[in-house]
């Protein structure tokens, strides 16, 4: 029995055949070689199986997503074909691309159609797990693949096969002709006139038709003549199009992934800026933290801007081209950083992500820091750089991720400093065009974001950026390197080098610039304040008499009190042709300043008065609108006396509390003449009037309008004069948190 040749019956269809076995061993030994040799066999025609059927998942994948409103049956089948896309063995095609676009955009629109969120629970907390389908992950990775990837390798490539490799039949859509269009324009005009004036053709055919026409009778049913050609004439000028080229090839995707002969870069490019045209976070919101850190979606992200930001690649002219599209990779993350704090519990992906995205900015901040310093034109990079900085800071508080986006602002002053300072150098040759805003005005713009959330405080109003924050002043060690990176000096030469420019942009953005060297002063006054004050070209502009009539009465108010103090300690120099400050002309200065914002506030309180009471008619436009400016004046002036507690201390030295009174007493007067008919916050008086004015409306009479922005403006005033006087009666950190007494009331 042992000396024939053996096959099992459980093995009949396996291949291959067992290899023979020494008989003359022990029967353990037997076992064990015959079942190693059925277990090869099995793997072996396992092995084959799986090779055809991975085979068969991707071309019917590929094949499912060509179709209008594409389904593919699995996740598996999505992964496997994003590698094959990857690998070359397929290329993409308009088909598929479609198909990929409209089953991420599927998810999306049934996830914001999902409005009660009490039926949306997702386990990985990034969307709805109720309206996520079978397959929204493996769209989500294969738009990975062809959106962020491929782009990338062909940004990479060194030839044009190489990026026909990956492209395919995929070109998108081009850019349209507008000779052409105004041609086809022309010739539909063309044909809708003489279609609507009289027809094209004439002959006897026309004459018999005009004469029938004029002996039809109304009632008469009308039968178009047999010959009549005008029923069977068409001036369509559509292209004909030969179909029989497309049998057989449009759903093929080995025909569909064969590159286009005689393709040239231009096209190629194109071809990759629609690509890239497409790269959004809404395509990837399906994929969870965990997959995203493994799929190392920051990393390619990352490494697309740089490539399209930094890198030069001398046999890839695409590259010039492409770099308009240098912000996808960039919004990308920086929509998933604030959705995932949104949506998601899980602080620590959200930690990460942002700490990748910061680096990146540095980064690219950075970039102009290696060239030669006579260059003079900031680079994009950096100004891309610059603008997502400052993107990210105004959002730092909703990330509630103050402290890492405030490090990272402090670790790129020298770099800033550097943006700074070539703008500085480039303005004095430099002319303004009318109608196109200078460069270095937008850098101003992107430069008072991170300098808010370094002081603190909102330059527009005064208000706090982080009111939670219990720091409020600025810390030595940051006001320090402020000093030594040369950062503070750049933002005060800035804004004394462009005081011969003016324009209504143009003074909005130089105002905030002072105000933020100003804030900055006040949150560090004896490191940062004394420096202010030393630097001869601001102590010109400050002290001239046209500084008080150019800026906001708020701000000259402030330097004032800076005054008080910075000219007792002896920071101030003297310049030549002007006074010599002193503790007290710079005190007289502040209470003649401050003496105008409460007469500004009183005659608007007046004006108030006279618009609650007169007509609609008799309202001008102007004298609507008047009264908003003192009172926000106000408003900003009582904010920054709570944001800064510095300002505090030198507020009870310029005025004592009998003179502030004395300067009060008249608003007071105005607001209890003024009696308030309803508050921002009365909200049963605003829905008794609602309800009586839908019963006047049924009625037929006409409804009570009632002037809330009167209200609101009466109550800033009303709190703004607490603030103010309570000074005297509180500590500073009682009044920064908003503990005062409602006694005023």
């Amino acid at each position: 029995f042992f000396n024939q040749s053996i096959r099992a019956p459980w093995t009949r269809r396996v291949k291959t055949t067992v290899p023979s076995i020494n008989m003359s061993s022990s029967s353990s030994t037997f076992i064990k070689d015959y079942s190693k040799a059925i277990a090869e066999a099995l793997r072996e025609k396992e092995q084959e199986q799986t090779t055809i059927s991975t085979d068969d998942q991707v071309r019917d994948a590929y094949t499912q997503l060509c179709f209008d409103d594409p389904r593919v049956q699995s996740d598996d089948a999505c992964r496997l074909l994003s590698k094959s896309l990857l690998k070359g063995d397929y290329a993409i095609s308009e088909r598929l691309v479609d198909g990929i676009r409209q089953a991420t955009g599927r998810y999306e629109q049934s996830r914001v159609a999902a409005i009660d969120k009490s039926e949306i629970e997702n386990k990985t907390g990034l969307g709805p797990e109720a309206t996520r389908s079978a397959t929204a992950v493996g769209y989500a990775i294969l738009a990975k693949t062809v959106f962020l990837e491929i782009p990338l390798k062909c940004c990479q490539a060194s030839n044009l096969q190489s990026v026909q490799k990956f492209l395919g039949t995929f070109r998108g859509p081009q850019r349209a002709n507008t000779e052409d269009q105004d041609e086809l324009g022309k010739k539909l005009q063309k044909d809708l006139h003489l279609r609507d004036d009289q027809p094209e053709h004439t002959g006897k055919i026309n004459e018999e038709h005009d004469v029938n026409h004029n002996c039809i009778n109304d009632h008469e049913e009308v039968f178009a003549a047999e010959s009549d050609s005008s029923d069977f004439f068409y001036e369509s000028s559509a292209p004909q199009i030969d179909w029989s080229a497309w049998e057989d090839t449009s759903f093929d995707p080995k025909k569909l992934s064969e590159p286009i002969e005689n393709d040239e870069w231009p096209a190629v490019q194109q071809a990759v800026s629609n690509l890239l045209r497409e790269l959004s976070h809404s395509k990837f919101i399906p994929i969870d933290t965990t997959l995203w850190k493994r799929l190392d979606l920051s990393d390619a992200l990352i490494q697309l801007t740089l490539t399209l930001l930094v890198e030069s690649n001398s046999m890839n002219p695409m590259l010039d081209y492409l770099r308009q599209w240098s912000v996808q990779p960039l919004n990308v993350m920086r929509d998933r950083i604030l959705m995932a704090n949104n949506i998601s519990t899980n602080s620590c992906t959200n930690t990460t992500i942002l700490k990748d995205y910061l680096n990146l900015v540095q980064s690219l901040i950075a970039v102009d820091a290696s060239q030669p310093h006579q260059a003079t034109e900031i680079s994009i990079a950096s100004i891309v750089g610059m603008a997502d900085l400052s993107s990210i800071c105004t959002q730092a508080k909703n990330l509630k991720e103050i402290p890492a986006v405030r490090k990272c602002v402090i670790e790129c002053c020298e770099d800033i400093c550097s943006l700074v300072e070539r703008s500085v150098e480039s303005i004095a040759g430099e002319e303004i065009q009318q109608g196109i805003l200078p460069s270095w005005v937008r850098l101003i713009w992107s430069l008072i974001p991170l300098f808010e959330l370094i002081s603190n405080i909102f330059t527009e109003d005064g208000t706090e950026f982080d009111p939670s924050s219990r720091t409020k002043k600025l810390l030595t060690a940051d006001a320090q390197w402020l000093l030594n990176s040369g950062l503070f000096r750049q933002l005060i030469l800035f804004y004394v080098k462009t005081a011969p420019f003016s324009g209504p942009t143009i003074d909005l953005a130089r105002q905030h610039l002072l105000q933020t060297v100003q804030f900055l002063s006040l949150k560090s006054m004896t490191l940062l304040g004394k420096y202010a004050w030393r630097v001869p070209e601001l102590n010109k502009l400050i002290h001239q008499n046209g500084f008080t009539q150019e800026n906001n009465l708020v701000d000259n108010l402030l330097w004032s009190l800076m005054g008080i103090e910075l000219s007792t300690s002896g920071s101030m120099l003297r310049m030549r042709n002007s006074p010599v400050l002193t503790p007290e002309s710079c005190r007289e200065t502040a209470l003649k300043h401050f003496h105008k914002i409460c007469k500004n506030v009183e005659v608007a309180l007046q004006l108030i008065e006279k618009l609650r009471q007169g007509s609609d008619d008799d309202k001008e436009v102007e004298a609507l609108t008047e009264w908003k400016e003192p009172i926000n004046d106000f408003r900003r002036l009582s904010n920054c006396i709570t944001s800064c507690p510095a300002l505090q201390g030198l507020w009870k030295q310029a005025f004592t509390e009998d003179i502030l009174q004395e300067e009060l007493q008249q608003i007071k007067i105005t607001l209890t003449e003024l009696a308030l008919t309803t508050t921002p916050s009365s909200t049963m008086v605003t829905l008794a009037r609602a309800s009586k004015t839908a019963e006047n409306d049924k009625a037929g009479e006409p409804s009570e309008k009632p002037n809330h922005t009167y209200e609101i403006g009466i109550t800033t005033v009303h709190k703004s004069v607490k603030v103010i006087t309570m000074v005297f009666q509180y500590s500073s950190s009682a009044i920064g948190h908003g503990q005062l007494s409602s006694k005023f009331d």
